[in-house]
């Protein structure tokens, strides 16, 4: 995302869709009986820099594009869903981007949640 990879378009192996689903047919390949979990993007927060401002785009693409496309090509690859950006919670980073030890708690929290809530939504 915060390259600005783009989400589609004419050529098939610089397309940020293309290459997650290439990814992801490659890790069913290898693992076939494996569970393979893809999460959404959240966004950030720095709690050592208060006037940090989460850049909401990059090279003119959004996190929330970006999240969509990554909800298509997951359900296509009948992988799990963990989609913890719709908790809209911000994670602590040490520079905008890497979690610090509290933000790795919040995405792990996140995780297990969402995880149970796309487990709870097969049954």
């Amino acid at each position: 995302w915060a390259n600005g990879v783009p989400l589609s378009g004419a050529d098939p192996y610089a397309v940020f869709s293309n290459a997650y689903m290439y990814m992801l047919n490659q890790l069913h390949h290898n693992y076939p009986k494996a569970e393979i979990c893809c999460c959404t993007l959240c966004r950030t927060r720095m709690s050592d820099n208060p006037s940090f401002v989460f850049p909401e785009t990059y090279g003119g693409i959004s996190l929330s594009d970006y999240n969509k496309c990554i909800r298509t090509v997951v359900m296509q690859a009948r992988c799990t869903l963990v989609d913890i950006a719709s908790y809209e919670q911000r994670y602590d980073t040490l520079d905008g981007t890497h979690p610090n030890a509290s933000g790795m708690q919040t995405l792990a929290r996140l995780f297990c949640a969402a995880y149970d809530d796309a487990h709870s939504r097969r049954m």
